[in-house]
C-alpha cells in the first residue's frame, strides 16, 4: 500500500469512527441510530458507504436517504426493508470475500472458518431474496400482495407474476423492468439455496460437510455456483435503487450509458 493510500484508508477510518460535536468540540462514537430520523438514517447511509468502500465494495447507489424522503411515513414497511437489503447486501459481499479467502482450506483452522461462511451465505441470501421478492410486490404489484403472502410457495408465485408482468410501474412515477431470463435464474438459484442446503442445513443433518471436508479441490462443488450470484448482483441492485430512488437512480443509468456508448 502506498503513503497516500495509507494516509487516505487512515482518514476514512477516523471519519467512519468519530464525528465532530460542533457544540462541544468532542469525538463523538457512533453506535446507534435512530431510523425514524432523517439525520440518522443519512449517517448511518454515509458511515455504511465509507465502512464498505474500506473494504472495496461499492454499495453507495442504494440510498437509504432516499428511500426515508420516499417512503417513510407513506410505507414504512418499503423503507425499513431498504435498511434490511443494504445490510444484507453488505453482509453477502463481505461473507462471499471470506469464503474466497478462506477457499484453499488449508488446515482445520481455515475448513472450519470456511464452513461457517458458508451456512452464513445461505442464510443471507434467503434473508435477502425473501426482502426482494416482498419489496417487488409491495412496490409494484400491491393488488397481488394478499395472494402472495397466503402462497403456499412465494418463489413460484413471484416468479408467475413477474413472467405475466415484468414491466411494472411504481409510484414515484418511473417503470422498472425484470428481464425474463433474470426472473428465470433468481427462481432457479433460491431452489439451489432452499432444496440443496436451506432446508438440510437449518432443519436437518447437514449436507455441506460432504463437499467442504471431503473434497479436495472445490471444482465441481456448490461454491461454483456463487459467481453466478455475482454476475446477477448488478441486476439486482440496479432494480433495486431504482424502487428506493425512483428518477434520481434512473437518471443516473442513463448518464453512464451515455458515457460508455461516446
Amino acid at each position: 500500500m502506498s503513503f497516500n493510500k495509507l494516509i487516505t484508508w487512515c482518514i476514512n477510518k477516523l471519519e467512519l469512527l468519530k464525528r465532530i460535536n460542533d457544540d462541544q468540540g468532542e469525538l463523538v462514537m457512533h453506535n446507534q441510530y435512530d431510523f425514524s430520523k432523517l439525520d440518522d438514517i443519512s449517517l448511518f447511509n454515509k458511515e455504511l458507504n465509507m465502512l464498505a468502500s474500506s473494504q472495496k465494495m461499492l454499495i453507495e447507489g442504494l440510498n437509504l436517504e432516499d428511500a426515508y424522503k420516499n417512503y417513510y411515513g407513506e410505507n414504512n414497511r418499503v423503507y425499513y426493508i431498504a435498511i434490511d437489503l443494504k445490510l444484507n447486501i453488505y453482509h453477502i459481499y463481505l461473507t462471499l470475500r471470506k469464503l474466497k479467502s478462506t477457499s484453499a482450506r488449508s488446515d482445520l483452522l481455515k475448513l472450519t472458518d470456511f464452513h461457517r461462511q458458508w451456512i452464513n451465505f445461505i442464510t443471507l441470501y434467503r434473508s435477502f431474496y425473501d426482502k426482494f421478492m416482498n419489496l417487488v410486490i409491495l412496490v409494484g404489484f400491491p393488488d397481488d400482495l394478499d395472494s402472495f403472502d397466503s402462497a403456499k410457495s412465494k418463489n413460484k408465485t413471484f416468479k408467475k407474476i413477474l413472467l405475466k408482468q415484468p414491466t411494472f410501474y411504481i409510484p414515484l412515477g418511473i417503470v422498472v423492468h425484470l428481464p425474463e431470463v433474470f426472473t428465470h435464474w433468481t427462481y432457479d438459484f433460491i431452489n439451489f439455496i432452499n432444496d440443496e442446503f436451506r432446508t438440510s442445513e437449518l432443519h436437518g443433518a447437514g449436507s455441506s460437510r460432504k463437499w467442504v471436508f471431503q473434497s479436495e479441490k472445490l471444482e465441481g462443488t456448490p461454491f461454483n455456483k456463487v459467481s453466478e450470484l455475482m454476475d446477477n448482483m448488478g441486476q439486482f441492485l440496479s432494480i433495486i435503487c431504482c424502487i428506493f430512488s425512483g428518477r434520481k437512480y434512473a437518471k443516473k443509468i442513463e448518464k453512464d450509458r451515455s458515457k460508455v456508448s461516446t
